[in-house]
């Protein structure tokens, strides 16, 4: 199995889970998987879509870092016209 295969159904399954977990609530989510410019692409598909609500998880990253390497999140906030509801995300103990 190639690489990127292999990476494709393991975000899948992990998206999956998280979807199922939201799902339980009376929430609908679909789950969507792009490649490319992310921040672009994010706020492409939201403006060209029927959604609500785009729903991101930040890992934290300040300062030097963020500035250095860019904040995808941070981009998307900024540059589309949908309503983006940033979660920090949770260190997972293994």
């Amino acid at each position: 199995m190639r690489a990127e295969k292999a990476a494709d159904i393991l975000v899948r399954e992990y998206l999956g889970r998280i979807a199922a977990s939201v799902q339980e609530h009376g929430i609908t989510v679909q789950i969507i998987v792009i490649k490319g410019r992310l921040h672009m692409q994010i706020t492409q598909y939201a403006e060209t879509n029927p959604v609500d609500m785009i729903v991101m998880s930040k890992r934290g990253e300040s300062g030097l870092s963020r500035w250095l390497m860019g904040s995808v999140a941070d981009r998307v906030v900024r540059g589309g016209n949908v309503p983006v509801l940033m979660v920090r995300a949770q260190k997972q103990e293994l």
